[in-house]
């Protein structure tokens, strides 16, 4: 169960940087400094979906032995 906790919190946390993301790629103004901002969005989603779906596969090992 605690794995899946964690799993959900990891997930929470991608969201806001998946929503981050979208919302600077959807506004009209791409000023040059701010694609690092951009980018360290999409790192951080892509790093708390992986941690995310390890505490769920995790979970799921640990509920068959």
């Amino acid at each position: 169960m605690w794995n899946q906790i964690i799993g959900t919190i990891f997930l929470v946390l991608s969201f806001s940087g998946y929503s981050y993301a979208w919302r600077f790629y959807r506004s009209s103004s791409h000023e040059e400094g701010d694609s690092f901002r951009f980018w360290l969005a999409i790192s951080f989603a892509i790093g708390m979906t992986a941690f995310g779906l390890h505490a769920f596969l995790r979970a799921r090992r640990i509920s068959r032995s």
